[in-house]
Parts: C-alpha cells; sequence; structure tokens
C-alpha cells in the first residue's frame, strides 16, 4: 500500500509538474506577448513625443504668422486712416475750390455789369477823356461816388481771390484806369 501510495502520488506530482511546466510555458508566452507590447509601447510613445514636438512647433509657427497678421492689420488701419483723412481734406478742398470759383464767377459777373454800366465808349474814347481832364464826364446810370465805392468793395473781395487763383488780369488793368479818373 506505500508503494501505491507513492506511485499515486508520484503519479499526481507527475501531473502536478505537467501542469505547472505548462503554466510556466503559458506564462513565458504570455511575458514575451507583453514584452512585444512594451515594445510597440515603447516605439509608439516615441513617436507621440516626436508629433508633439512637431505640433510644439507647428503652433509657434502658427504664432509667429498671427503676429505677423496682426501687425499687417494694424499698418492697413493706420493706412486707411490716412486715406480717409486725405479723402475728407480733398473733399473739403473741393467744396472751397467750387466756392471760391462760383464766388469768382459772381464777382466777374458783377464786375463785366459795372464795367458796361461805366463804359458804353471803346478803348479811344478812354484814352481821350483820360487824356484830357477837362473835359465833361459822361453821364453813367450811377453816379460817380456810387460806382467808386462799388469798384472798392469790388476790388477788396477780389484781393482775396486773387491770392487763390493767381495774378491779377486784364479786368484789374481796367479797373485801374477807371480808379485814376
Amino acid at each position: 500500500m506505500v508503494a501505491a501510495e507513492v506511485r499515486s502520488l508520484a503519479l499526481r506530482t507527475s501531473t502536478a509538474a505537467k501542469e505547472i511546466k505548462s503554466l510556466i510555458q503559458d506564462s513565458q508566452s504570455k511575458v514575451d506577448k507583453g514584452r512585444e507590447l512594451v515594445d510597440r509601447s515603447g516605439q509608439t510613445l516615441a513617436g507621440v513625443v516626436t508629433s508633439v514636438i512637431s505640433l510644439g512647433d507647428i503652433f509657434s509657427q502658427i504664432v509667429r504668422a498671427s503676429e505677423e497678421q496682426s501687425s499687417g492689420i494694424e499698418q492697413i488701419d493706420v493706412a486707411m486712416g490716412q486715406i480717409d483723412q486725405v479723402t475728407q481734406s480733398s473733399s473739403s478742398k473741393t467744396e472751397e475750390l467750387a466756392a471760391t470759383a462760383q464766388t469768382l464767377a459772381d464777382q466777374s459777373s458783377q464786375l463785366m455789369t459795372l464795367v458796361s454800366s461805366l463804359t458804353s465808349t471803346d478803348e479811344s474814347d478812354l484814352a481821350q477823356i483820360k487824356s484830357d481832364r477837362s473835359a465833361p464826364k459822361r453821364e453813367v446810370n450811377r453816379s460817380q461816388s456810387s460806382w467808386r465805392s462799388e469798384l472798392t468793395r469790388f476790388k477788396a473781395r477780389t484781393s482775396t481771390d486773387q491770392k487763390i487763383m493767381g495774378t491779377p488780369s486784364r479786368i484789374d488793368a481796367k479797373i485801374a484806369v477807371f480808379s485814376e479818373e
């Protein structure tokens, strides 16, 4: 009976050893698979680190580009402000020029009316009147003092316009002729 028990114990030990061997082989296989997974995880983590570094570089480039874009937009804003100022100034100057042109047209019309009312003679008659101071003055629609005062007012108005428009014209020369009388 002892031998039978020893045999039975040996048989169980042999079976347990086989199971242990099988478990060890299974564990070895799982450890190998785990090692492969760890190696792959390491490679994946290295790829992730590389991607993160690359992503950081991309973000740095985006930040630089955004700063340049912001600077460009600020410059455009300044330029637009300057364009707006120039446009307003130009518009204002155009309005002033139009008003001056209208004033000159009105004054020219008034002067032509004044000259036509003052003279009904040609240049030769004017020369004769000027040379002969003792000759009686020609009658005009207005009294002499009245047309002289209007002529003075007209000259005062046109002197400012001459500063804007330039040199005196032939009309000014004719005004001088009438002023001397």
